[in-house]
Protein backbone atom coordinates (compact mmCIF):
# COMPACT_ATOMS: atom_id res chain seq x y z
CA UNK A 1 0.00 0.00 0.00
CA UNK A 2 3.12 2.20 0.04
CA UNK A 3 2.23 2.80 -3.60
CA UNK A 4 -1.44 3.46 -3.25
CA UNK A 5 -0.39 6.26 -0.20
CA UNK A 6 1.68 8.20 -2.42
CA UNK A 7 0.23 11.27 -3.62
CA UNK A 8 -0.02 12.07 -7.29
CA UNK A 9 -1.30 15.97 -7.96
CA UNK A 10 -4.62 16.23 -10.28
CA UNK A 11 -6.59 13.01 -8.97
CA UNK A 12 -8.90 12.85 -5.65
CA UNK A 13 -10.50 10.22 -3.94
CA UNK A 14 -14.38 9.79 -4.29
CA UNK A 15 -14.96 7.18 -1.68
CA UNK A 16 -17.60 5.33 -4.12
CA UNK A 17 -17.99 1.65 -4.16
CA UNK A 18 -19.26 0.74 -7.20
CA UNK A 19 -16.21 2.39 -8.45
CA UNK A 20 -14.08 -0.09 -5.50
CA UNK A 21 -13.31 3.78 -4.35
CA UNK A 22 -11.80 4.99 -7.11
CA UNK A 23 -12.69 7.08 -9.95
CA UNK A 24 -11.61 10.23 -11.99
CA UNK A 25 -12.58 13.06 -10.71
CA UNK A 26 -11.92 15.99 -13.08
CA UNK A 27 -8.51 14.14 -14.29
CA UNK A 28 -7.39 13.69 -11.10
CA UNK A 29 -6.53 10.58 -9.33
CA UNK A 30 -7.89 9.41 -5.99
CA UNK A 31 -6.26 9.25 -3.04
CA UNK A 32 -7.36 6.77 0.02
CA UNK A 33 -9.18 7.88 2.61
CA UNK A 34 -6.58 7.64 5.49
CA UNK A 35 -4.28 9.85 3.49
CA UNK A 36 -3.18 13.18 4.63
CA UNK A 37 -4.76 15.90 2.38
CA UNK A 38 -3.14 18.51 3.82
CA UNK A 39 -0.85 19.18 1.25
CA UNK A 40 -3.42 18.99 -1.54
CA UNK A 41 -5.49 21.49 -0.04
CA UNK A 42 -2.05 24.05 -0.21
CA UNK A 43 -1.86 23.06 -3.45
CA UNK A 44 -5.42 23.53 -4.61
CA UNK A 45 -5.57 27.10 -3.07
CA UNK A 46 -2.05 27.93 -5.07
CA UNK A 47 -3.82 27.11 -8.17
CA UNK A 48 -6.87 29.13 -7.53
CA UNK A 49 -7.05 32.38 -6.53
CA UNK A 50 -10.73 31.97 -4.65
CA UNK A 51 -9.17 29.53 -2.71
CA UNK A 52 -6.98 31.33 -0.72
CA UNK A 53 -7.49 33.32 2.38
CA UNK A 54 -8.79 37.01 2.72
CA UNK A 55 -5.40 38.69 3.77
CA UNK A 56 -3.33 36.69 1.47
CA UNK A 57 -6.03 38.37 -1.57
CA UNK A 58 -5.85 42.00 0.13
CA UNK A 59 -1.82 41.58 0.35
CA UNK A 60 -1.67 40.47 -3.54
CA UNK A 61 -4.24 42.93 -4.79
CA UNK A 62 -2.47 45.96 -2.71
CA UNK A 63 0.60 44.95 -4.32
CA UNK A 64 -0.33 45.47 -7.74
CA UNK A 65 -2.02 48.43 -6.80
CA UNK A 66 1.45 49.89 -5.56
CA UNK A 67 3.05 48.71 -8.15
CA UNK A 68 0.48 50.19 -10.76
CA UNK A 69 0.42 53.65 -8.68
CA UNK A 70 4.18 53.70 -8.79
CA UNK A 71 4.62 53.51 -12.37
CA UNK A 72 1.88 55.91 -12.95
CA UNK A 73 3.62 58.69 -10.42
CA UNK A 74 7.17 57.85 -12.24
CA UNK A 75 5.58 58.81 -15.66
CA UNK A 76 3.57 61.38 -14.62
CA UNK A 77 6.90 63.06 -12.61
CA UNK A 78 9.33 62.20 -16.22
CA UNK A 79 6.28 63.84 -17.79
CA UNK A 80 6.48 66.75 -15.49
CA UNK A 81 9.95 66.91 -15.37
CA UNK A 82 10.24 67.67 -19.04
CA UNK A 83 7.69 70.10 -19.11
CA UNK A 84 9.43 72.08 -16.19
CA UNK A 85 12.68 71.74 -18.72
CA UNK A 86 11.41 73.15 -21.65
CA UNK A 87 9.57 76.09 -19.70
CA UNK A 88 12.88 76.72 -18.14
CA UNK A 89 14.32 76.64 -21.58
CA UNK A 90 11.84 79.26 -23.08
CA UNK A 91 12.20 81.37 -20.25
CA UNK A 92 15.93 81.58 -20.20
CA UNK A 93 15.78 82.14 -24.08
CA UNK A 94 13.29 84.73 -23.38
CA UNK A 95 15.54 86.56 -20.47
CA UNK A 96 18.45 86.67 -23.34
CA UNK A 97 16.14 88.01 -25.96
CA UNK A 98 15.10 90.50 -23.60
CA UNK A 99 18.77 91.99 -22.55
CA UNK A 100 19.69 92.09 -26.42
CA UNK A 101 16.65 94.54 -27.14
CA UNK A 102 14.63 92.07 -28.62
CA UNK A 103 10.97 92.04 -27.18
CA UNK A 104 9.02 91.18 -29.46
CA UNK A 105 11.08 87.90 -29.84
CA UNK A 106 11.38 87.62 -25.70
CA UNK A 107 7.47 87.93 -25.61
CA UNK A 108 7.28 84.51 -28.05
CA UNK A 109 9.31 83.00 -25.65
CA UNK A 110 7.72 83.92 -22.03
CA UNK A 111 4.30 83.02 -23.90
CA UNK A 112 5.65 79.40 -24.68
CA UNK A 113 7.27 78.69 -21.33
CA UNK A 114 4.15 79.98 -19.72
CA UNK A 115 2.33 77.48 -22.05
CA UNK A 116 4.35 74.70 -20.49
CA UNK A 117 4.13 75.82 -17.05
CA UNK A 118 0.88 78.36 -16.78
CA UNK A 119 1.13 79.02 -12.92
CA UNK A 120 4.81 80.26 -12.89
CA UNK A 121 4.60 83.67 -11.43
CA UNK A 122 7.78 84.38 -12.46
CA UNK A 123 6.89 83.43 -15.88
CA UNK A 124 3.71 85.90 -15.88
CA UNK A 125 6.07 88.50 -14.13
CA UNK A 126 8.32 88.81 -17.02
CA UNK A 127 6.01 88.47 -19.75
CA UNK A 128 3.65 91.22 -17.90
CA UNK A 129 6.91 93.74 -17.70
CA UNK A 130 7.81 93.20 -21.28
CA UNK A 131 4.30 93.89 -22.62
CA UNK A 132 4.03 96.83 -20.23
CA UNK A 133 7.49 98.14 -21.58
CA UNK A 134 6.44 97.89 -25.51
CA UNK A 135 3.07 100.04 -24.24
CA UNK A 136 0.19 96.68 -24.01
CA UNK A 137 -0.62 98.11 -21.14
CA UNK A 138 -4.06 96.38 -20.88
CA UNK A 139 -2.61 92.68 -21.32
CA UNK A 140 0.05 93.47 -19.18
CA UNK A 141 -2.62 94.77 -16.84
CA UNK A 142 -4.56 91.13 -16.74
CA UNK A 143 -1.44 89.32 -16.14
CA UNK A 144 -0.52 91.22 -13.19
CA UNK A 145 -4.12 91.54 -11.49
CA UNK A 146 -4.12 87.43 -11.73
CA UNK A 147 -1.61 87.57 -9.95
CA UNK A 148 -2.45 90.02 -6.91
CA UNK A 149 -5.71 88.37 -7.02
CA UNK A 150 -4.03 85.01 -6.28
CA UNK A 151 -1.63 87.05 -3.79
CA UNK A 152 -2.63 90.54 -2.63
CA UNK A 153 1.55 91.10 -1.15
CA UNK A 154 2.79 90.79 -4.56
CA UNK A 155 5.25 93.35 -4.82
CA UNK A 156 6.22 93.49 -7.95
CA UNK A 157 2.77 93.08 -9.48
CA UNK A 158 1.64 95.76 -7.52
CA UNK A 159 4.79 97.90 -8.04
CA UNK A 160 4.07 97.43 -12.26
CA UNK A 161 0.38 98.43 -12.11
CA UNK A 162 1.12 101.51 -10.39
CA UNK A 163 3.53 102.28 -13.41
CA UNK A 164 0.44 101.27 -15.82
CA UNK A 165 -2.05 103.59 -13.82
CA UNK A 166 0.70 106.39 -13.45
CA UNK A 167 1.21 105.90 -17.85
CA UNK A 168 -2.90 106.24 -17.81
CA UNK A 169 -2.61 109.40 -15.46
CA UNK A 170 -4.93 108.05 -13.18
CA UNK A 171 -2.69 109.46 -10.43
CA UNK A 172 -5.10 108.23 -7.36
CA UNK A 173 -4.91 104.55 -8.33
CA UNK A 174 -1.44 104.73 -8.60
CA UNK A 175 -0.80 106.15 -5.27
CA UNK A 176 -2.80 103.66 -4.08
CA UNK A 177 -0.96 100.68 -5.69
CA UNK A 178 2.43 102.07 -5.23
CA UNK A 179 1.53 102.02 -1.26
CA UNK A 180 0.59 98.84 -1.54
CA UNK A 181 3.87 97.91 -3.26
CA UNK A 182 5.70 99.47 -0.76
CA UNK A 183 4.46 98.14 2.23
CA UNK A 184 4.18 94.46 0.82
CA UNK A 185 6.78 91.62 1.39
CA UNK A 186 10.48 92.89 -0.03
CA UNK A 187 13.48 90.00 0.42
CA UNK A 188 16.25 91.93 1.70
CA UNK A 189 18.52 91.56 -1.09
CA UNK A 190 15.57 93.58 -2.71
CA UNK A 191 15.56 97.02 -0.56
CA UNK A 192 16.96 99.33 -3.47
CA UNK A 193 13.88 98.36 -5.24
CA UNK A 194 11.81 98.80 -2.89
CA UNK A 195 13.38 102.43 -2.06
CA UNK A 196 13.10 103.00 -6.10
CA UNK A 197 9.67 102.51 -5.72
CA UNK A 198 9.09 104.53 -2.84
CA UNK A 199 10.99 107.25 -5.07
CA UNK A 200 8.69 106.99 -7.90
CA UNK A 201 5.53 107.62 -5.48
CA UNK A 202 7.00 110.63 -4.48
CA UNK A 203 7.49 111.91 -8.10
CA UNK A 204 4.14 111.08 -8.51
CA UNK A 205 3.15 113.29 -5.87
CA UNK A 206 5.32 115.94 -6.85
CA UNK A 207 4.50 115.88 -9.82
CA UNK A 208 0.23 116.00 -8.94
CA UNK A 209 1.08 119.11 -6.59
CA UNK A 210 0.03 117.12 -3.35
CA UNK A 211 2.12 118.76 -1.29
CA UNK A 212 0.85 117.17 2.61
CA UNK A 213 1.38 113.63 0.66
CA UNK A 214 4.67 114.80 -0.24
CA UNK A 215 6.35 115.80 2.54
CA UNK A 216 4.86 112.73 4.52
CA UNK A 217 6.71 110.16 2.22
CA UNK A 218 10.19 112.06 2.12
CA UNK A 219 10.09 111.97 5.85
CA UNK A 220 9.98 108.14 5.33
CA UNK A 221 12.06 108.04 2.71
CA UNK A 222 14.98 110.15 4.23
CA UNK A 223 15.16 107.61 7.36
CA UNK A 224 15.45 105.23 4.15
CA UNK A 225 17.86 107.01 2.11
CA UNK A 226 21.09 105.40 1.22
CA UNK A 227 24.70 107.95 1.38
CA UNK A 228 24.17 108.40 -2.68
CA UNK A 229 24.84 112.03 -3.46
CA UNK A 230 22.41 112.38 -6.45
CA UNK A 231 19.63 110.56 -4.91
CA UNK A 232 20.29 112.70 -1.67
CA UNK A 233 20.45 115.52 -3.80
CA UNK A 234 16.82 115.04 -5.54
CA UNK A 235 15.23 114.75 -1.59
CA UNK A 236 16.20 117.69 -0.25
CA UNK A 237 15.54 119.30 -3.62
CA UNK A 238 12.24 117.75 -3.16
CA UNK A 239 12.15 118.98 0.53
CA UNK A 240 12.11 122.53 -0.95
CA UNK A 241 9.00 121.78 -2.79
CA UNK A 242 7.24 120.24 0.12
CA UNK A 243 7.84 123.76 1.76
CA UNK A 244 10.15 121.78 4.14
CA UNK A 245 13.70 123.68 3.86
CA UNK A 246 15.42 122.57 7.06
CA UNK A 247 14.79 119.12 6.15
CA UNK A 248 16.54 120.33 3.01
CA UNK A 249 19.20 121.64 5.00
CA UNK A 250 20.78 119.28 6.88
CA UNK A 251 20.53 116.92 3.82
CA UNK A 252 22.62 119.71 1.71
CA UNK A 253 24.85 120.33 5.20
CA UNK A 254 25.53 116.67 4.58
CA UNK A 255 26.44 116.38 1.21
CA UNK A 256 28.54 119.48 1.60
CA UNK A 257 30.64 117.77 4.49
CA UNK A 258 30.77 114.97 2.07
CA UNK A 259 32.52 117.06 -0.02
CA UNK A 260 33.89 120.25 -0.23
CA UNK A 261 34.03 120.63 -4.09
CA UNK A 262 30.74 119.94 -4.24
CA UNK A 263 29.62 123.19 -6.56
CA UNK A 264 26.10 121.61 -6.70
CA UNK A 265 25.66 120.82 -2.61
CA UNK A 266 26.44 124.62 -2.00
CA UNK A 267 23.87 126.32 -4.73
CA UNK A 268 21.42 123.97 -2.69
CA UNK A 269 22.24 124.71 0.48
CA UNK A 270 21.94 128.55 -0.53
CA UNK A 271 18.69 127.71 -1.71
CA UNK A 272 17.33 126.41 1.58
CA UNK A 273 18.84 128.80 3.72
CA UNK A 274 17.30 131.57 1.40
CA UNK A 275 13.46 129.74 2.25
CA UNK A 276 14.09 129.67 5.26
CA UNK A 277 14.79 133.01 5.59
CA UNK A 278 18.46 133.18 6.61
CA UNK A 279 19.70 135.64 3.87
CA UNK A 280 23.71 135.67 6.06
CA UNK A 281 23.97 131.96 5.43
CA UNK A 282 22.58 131.89 2.45
CA UNK A 283 25.06 134.42 0.92
CA UNK A 284 27.97 132.34 2.42
CA UNK A 285 26.58 129.42 0.77
CA UNK A 286 26.07 131.22 -2.48
CA UNK A 287 29.57 132.09 -2.46
CA UNK A 288 31.01 129.17 -2.36
CA UNK A 289 28.87 127.68 -5.34
CA UNK A 290 29.88 130.37 -7.31
CA UNK A 291 33.69 130.31 -6.59
CA UNK A 292 33.30 126.43 -7.79
CA UNK A 293 30.92 127.84 -10.90
CA UNK A 294 31.69 130.92 -11.73
CA UNK A 295 29.68 129.92 -14.95
CA UNK A 296 26.66 129.49 -13.08
CA UNK A 297 24.13 132.28 -13.93
CA UNK A 298 21.45 131.08 -12.14
CA UNK A 299 23.96 130.77 -8.39
CA UNK A 300 25.28 134.71 -9.47
CA UNK A 301 21.31 135.99 -9.67
CA UNK A 302 20.63 133.95 -6.55
CA UNK A 303 23.54 135.91 -5.23
CA UNK A 304 22.86 139.72 -6.09
CA UNK A 305 18.93 138.46 -4.62
CA UNK A 306 20.14 137.87 -1.42
CA UNK A 307 22.38 141.10 -1.33
CA UNK A 308 19.81 143.10 -1.83
CA UNK A 309 17.67 141.57 0.92
CA UNK A 310 20.36 142.23 3.24
CA UNK A 311 20.58 145.62 1.54
CA UNK A 312 17.02 146.14 2.74
CA UNK A 313 16.39 144.17 5.62
CA UNK A 314 16.01 146.77 9.04
CA UNK A 315 15.98 143.90 10.81
CA UNK A 316 19.80 142.71 10.81
CA UNK A 317 21.88 142.97 13.60
CA UNK A 318 24.53 145.80 14.18
CA UNK A 319 22.58 148.26 11.91
CA UNK A 320 22.53 152.10 13.34
CA UNK A 321 19.86 154.25 14.26
CA UNK A 322 20.01 156.20 11.27
CA UNK A 323 20.42 153.18 8.94
CA UNK A 324 17.47 151.12 10.06
CA UNK A 325 15.35 154.39 9.71
CA UNK A 326 16.51 155.01 6.05
CA UNK A 327 15.61 150.99 5.39
CA UNK A 328 12.26 151.31 6.73
CA UNK A 329 10.88 154.43 4.51
CA UNK A 330 12.62 152.69 1.71
CA UNK A 331 10.64 149.81 2.37
CA UNK A 332 7.42 151.86 2.76
CA UNK A 333 7.61 153.51 -0.14
CA UNK A 334 8.36 150.11 -1.85
CA UNK A 335 5.01 149.00 -0.59
CA UNK A 336 3.29 151.66 -1.09
CA UNK A 337 3.95 151.11 -4.66
CA UNK A 338 3.49 147.62 -5.03
CA UNK A 339 -0.01 148.16 -3.82
CA UNK A 340 -0.79 150.99 -6.24
CA UNK A 341 -0.40 149.08 -8.98
CA UNK A 342 -3.12 146.88 -8.05
CA UNK A 343 -5.60 149.64 -6.72
CA UNK A 344 -8.30 150.80 -9.56
CA UNK A 345 -7.95 153.66 -10.59
CA UNK A 346 -10.10 156.76 -9.34
CA UNK A 347 -10.77 157.45 -5.51
CA UNK A 348 -9.67 155.04 -2.91
CA UNK A 349 -12.89 152.46 -1.71
CA UNK A 350 -13.79 153.62 1.97
CA UNK A 351 -15.41 150.53 2.85
CA UNK A 352 -12.16 148.20 2.38
CA UNK A 353 -9.84 150.59 4.04
CA UNK A 354 -7.76 151.05 1.75
CA UNK A 355 -7.67 154.74 3.07
CA UNK A 356 -6.63 154.21 6.63
CA UNK A 357 -3.11 152.51 5.58
CA UNK A 358 -2.68 154.22 1.79
CA UNK A 359 -3.43 157.93 2.76
CA UNK A 360 -0.50 158.07 6.15
CA UNK A 361 1.82 156.12 3.84
CA UNK A 362 1.54 159.09 1.26
CA UNK A 363 1.72 161.56 3.80
CA UNK A 364 4.62 160.45 5.09
CA UNK A 365 6.84 160.06 2.12
CA UNK A 366 5.76 163.13 0.62
CA UNK A 367 6.54 165.54 4.04
CA UNK A 368 9.68 167.60 3.95
CA UNK A 369 9.56 168.01 7.21
CA UNK A 370 12.73 165.31 8.73
CA UNK A 371 11.49 163.51 11.81
CA UNK A 372 13.53 162.34 14.00
CA UNK A 373 14.90 159.16 13.42
CA UNK A 374 13.75 157.22 16.60
CA UNK A 375 12.81 153.67 17.51
CA UNK A 376 9.14 155.17 17.66
CA UNK A 377 9.54 156.33 13.92
CA UNK A 378 10.87 153.01 12.41
CA UNK A 379 8.41 151.55 13.94
CA UNK A 380 5.63 153.24 12.43
CA UNK A 381 6.98 152.77 9.38
CA UNK A 382 7.68 149.23 9.53
CA UNK A 383 3.61 148.72 11.08
CA UNK A 384 2.45 151.06 7.87
CA UNK A 385 4.50 148.75 5.31
CA UNK A 386 3.63 145.81 7.03
CA UNK A 387 -0.24 147.01 6.45
CA UNK A 388 0.31 148.13 3.22
CA UNK A 389 1.87 144.41 2.05
CA UNK A 390 -1.38 142.97 3.89
CA UNK A 391 -3.38 144.96 1.77
CA UNK A 392 -1.56 144.02 -1.68
CA UNK A 393 -1.69 140.02 -0.96
CA UNK A 394 -5.63 141.08 -0.38
CA UNK A 395 -6.40 142.86 -3.21
CA UNK A 396 -3.63 140.93 -5.51
CA UNK A 397 -3.71 137.62 -4.64
CA UNK A 398 -2.67 135.79 -7.95
CA UNK A 399 0.53 138.02 -8.54
CA UNK A 400 3.30 137.09 -5.92
CA UNK A 401 6.72 138.60 -5.64
CA UNK A 402 9.86 136.75 -5.10
CA UNK A 403 12.36 140.43 -5.38
CA UNK A 404 14.01 141.65 -2.61
CA UNK A 405 11.20 143.90 -1.43
CA UNK A 406 8.59 141.05 -0.93
CA UNK A 407 11.22 138.73 0.61
CA UNK A 408 12.01 141.86 3.12
CA UNK A 409 8.12 142.85 3.70
CA UNK A 410 7.24 138.94 4.09
CA UNK A 411 10.20 138.67 7.02
CA UNK A 412 9.06 141.36 8.81
CA UNK A 413 5.17 140.78 8.79
CA UNK A 414 5.74 137.31 10.04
Amino acid sequence: MAKGNAWTPGLAYTGSSNSNGWMLLRGIRPFPEQMDTSGLTHFVRYLNPLAKSAPQIVLQVSAGLVAMFSLAGFLMSSYNAEKDSRAQHHFSEGKLLEAGANPAGAVEQYRTALSFSRDNTEYQLALARVLMEEGSLNEAERYLSDLVRMDSTNADALWMLARIASRRVRAEEAENFYQRAIYSYWPADRAADRLQARMELVELLSANGSTPALLAQLLLLKDELPDERDLQLRVAGLFLLASAPAEAVELYRHRVVADRSDGDSYAGLGEAELARGNYISAQTAFRNARRLQPENVQVQNRLELVGDVLALDPTLRGLSTFRRYERSRALLAGALAKVMVCLPYGPLHPDTGEQFVVEPAREILESEDRPQRTDETIERNLFLADQLWYLRQRICPGRPDEDALARVLTKIST
